[in-house]
């Protein structure tokens, strides 16, 4: 094999290594950066007061900042973090609490958020504050428009489940 050949023969091999490797990388980039807004018609809604929510991603490698903004009846519930997706816990400042621990995992194209929600309940007269343990997975649809949401959240034995569908605005 002449010197011509041999150096066009690496070239091939180093140029479709690079696309190979540009491949995987895209692969692994599962879109979750973006301007999410719920979609009422296919969310499980009822009983949760909530009138309206949107999430924003920014996702880049392993740092995501996160911020979702619920409308309920009484105003707005704002939940805005900087994390790393892997499983690390961060602080947030609760609405009722100083701080709550929440913690990103990017596991087999899905993210994972595990986090404490605070909130108050009323009952016999009595006004307690709580402490809720969340999990939710995030998962795209095939042509990356849409985003659901499965939440689980549990609170001593009580545990509700629920789904919530995000359209990718714009």
């Amino acid at each position: 094999m002449t010197t011509a050949r041999r150096l066009l023969a690496v070239v091939a091999v180093s140029v479709w290594l690079v696309f190979a490797c540009v491949g995987l990388a895209r692969a692994q980039d599962v879109g979750f950066s973006g301007v999410w807004v719920i979609d009422k018609t296919y969310s499980e809604l009822l009983g949760t007061g909530i009138l309206d929510a949107a999430v924003s991603i920014t996702h880049q490698g392993p740092t995501l900042a996160f911020k979702r903004t619920v409308t309920v009846q009484g105003g707005q519930v704002t939940l805005e973090f900087t994390a790393t997706t892997d499983g690390r816990a961060v602080s947030v400042k609760g609405r009722y609490r100083d701080q709550l621990a929440v913690s990103c995992l990017y596991q087999e194209g899905r993210l994972i958020i595990q986090r404490q929600q605070d909130g108050i309940r009323v009952s016999g007269g009595k006004t307690e504050s709580i402490l809720v343990h969340v999990t939710e997975i995030y998962s795209l649809s095939a042509d990356r428009r849409t985003l659901t949401v499965t939440e689980s959240s549990k609170h001593g034995d009580a545990v509700r489940t629920r789904e919530m569908v995000f359209r990718r605005k714009g």
